[in-house]
């Protein structure tokens, strides 16, 4: 399952990210809430 993703990070909020990413059409947006620190470890 990793292997489809650029980063190889286990975490699953990551790849989901990284999937939301990937499917997005270059004009189109997306909004997701991220709990406290997961995109900057700083806690």
């Amino acid at each position: 399952m990793l292997a489809q993703f650029e980063y190889h990070i286990k975490l699953y909020e990551t790849l989901f990210i990284q999937h939301m990413m990937n499917a997005l059409r270059p004009a189109e947006r997306a909004a997701v809430v991220l709990k406290e620190g997961l995109l900057f470890d700083s806690i």
